[in-house]
């Protein structure tokens, strides 16, 4: 299975009214579970913690701050638009209203961060909840999983939005900014969290893992542009 038609097994088994995720390529700090659990006691419906680095090496922290420059450890807590089930809870009541995991992507934690939010459900950023991951890819692997990642991303983002033809063409007239413009939030955000030096040694390697992620949303909207799906619906 994938992992979100995974997860969505274990939710039928699952008995208690508050569901947390992790990974196998995660380890997580003593306190983690308590704190995702008294976050949730304290009101939050959605709470996700921050996501720490396990592996050494220049492509291994490039690859971590590719993927959760947003949610590192030190990052002040708040809200966020999505939370990776790597290291995330979500009450069963809100799983109810939104749904179980879209299991054919493997963006399905975004579709249902998205969902929720839709229901009027803040996702919750609890930075003292704390994974630490694992990253072996090697760098042919990461640029080929970003490719594939962002032209999946994109998809399931424009059906979910309900994106208009004049926005997905300036969209894809602009993708070549999007780059840049990530690349600058990640700064903000490792300055902020203390990650800076990393985020400037790796900045060559994250500007390839963000430039595979482009062209593979660019190619996405040309894909489903052409797509039969999208000639019906309009």
């Amino acid at each position: 299975l994938y992992p979100h038609a995974a997860r969505n097994v274990g939710i039928t088994h699952a008995q208690g009214s508050f569901i947390v995720w992790t990974d196998p390529d995660c380890i997580a700090s003593p306190t983690w579970l308590e704190t995702l659990v008294a976050c949730h006691l304290n009101g939050a419906d959605v709470v996700g913690g921050s996501h720490g680095l396990a592996s050494t090496g220049l492509l291994p922290t490039a690859i971590h701050l590719i993927k959760f420059y947003w949610i590192l450890p030190n990052l002040p807590s708040g809200t966020r638009d999505i939370l990776p089930t790597a290291n995330v809870g979500y009450a069963r009541h809100v799983l109810e209203k939104t749904g179980e995991l879209k299991g054919s992507v493997f963006c399905g934690d975004a579709v249902l961060a998205w969902e929720a939010g839709k229901l009027g459900f803040a996702l919750q950023f609890s930075p003292s909840a704390i994974i630490q991951h694992h990253h072996d890819d090697t760098l042919k692997a990461m640029i080929a999983s970003r490719y594939a990642r962002g032209h999946e991303f994109i998809i399931e983002r424009i059906k979910f939005f309900d994106w208009s033809l004049p926005y997905m063409m300036v969209y894809l007239a602009l993708f070549w900014l999007q780059p840049i413009l990530v690349l600058l939030r990640a700064g903000k955000d490792t300055w902020r969290a203390g990650w800076f030096r990393d985020y400037l040694m790796t900045l060559p390697l994250q500007f390839l893992g963000h430039l595979a992620w482009t062209i593979g949303e660019a190619h996405g909207i040309i894909h489903y542009l052409l797509s039969n799906s999208y000639r019906k619906s309009s």
